[in-house]
């Protein structure tokens, strides 16, 4: 009988510093900041925790320490930047004006994911920093990120505009569509000048013909004049 309690007591031991090490690690998920200017430009920064492109289950995994990527040539750390680039083009989806628009191009640096600073020797959980900018095509009225069903966290999704510019926090879950947050698009150049040429070639055939007779009527005029002083 004691040696049956022992067994349970160090079973249960066993279970309670195996949830206290899992509670322990932050639990992985995805934050995108989304800045939108009056002038219609753009700029996403994405913090990816890279345990979410390195295992299906990204819960079980430790968090990853600089080491991790300091000992990466820089071959490795280019593929380490492109796993994380290709899971954010297959899980994320920009939306503008209702529209699917293609990811700008990518800039990546590694965090400190505690500090949200550059990752240095002593960082104990490396983050993976995205930065994209773009700018909003002329006459989209809306803004909406849709999340892939088969990512594996949760995404917290904050928006800024020049007309909200205390962030809109969002929470997002796989499968799910943010919602649409009004933003500015590009302003269109001004039109340019029309020379006298381009204006002449573009007169509709009514204004054509128009001159040709007034210059038609201008030419008889003044042959009927030249003959009647000829006459006289």
């Amino acid at each position: 009988m004691g040696c049956l309690r022992r067994l349970v007591s160090l079973g249960l031991s066993c279970c309670f510093w195996a949830a206290a090490e899992a509670f322990c690690h932050q639990v992985p998920n995805m934050t995108v900041e989304a800045d939108f200017t009056a002038e219609g430009s753009y700029e996403f920064r994405i913090n990816l925790d890279p345990r979410v492109f390195l295992s299906r289950n990204p819960a079980a995994l430790a968090p990853l320490d600089a080491p991790w990527l300091l000992e990466q040539s820089d071959e490795q750390r280019q593929h380490t930047f492109q796993q994380g680039e290709t899971l954010l083009n297959q899980q994320l989806r920009l939306m503008l004006g209702g529209q699917l628009e293609p990811w700008p191009k990518m800039d990546w640096r590694p965090l400190d994911g505690a500090t949200g600073t550059l990752m240095h020797e002593e960082t104990e959980e490396v983050h993976l920093l995205a930065t994209l900018r773009g700018q909003v095509p002329a006459g989209v009225g809306d803004f909406a990120l849709e999340y892939a069903k088969e990512a594996q966290v949760s995404l917290i999704l904050l928006i800024r505009t020049p007309d909200a510019p205390d962030p809109r926090v969002q929470v997002m879950f796989p499968g799910e569509r943010s919602r649409p947050v009004p933003v500015r698009s590009k302003v269109n150049p001004p039109p340019m000048p029309i020379s006298a040429e381009i204006a002449r070639q573009t007169m509709n055939p009514i204004q054509r013909w128009g001159g040709w007779a007034a210059l038609g009527l201008s030419i008889i005029g003044l042959l009927l004049g030249l003959r009647c002083k000829t006459k006289r």
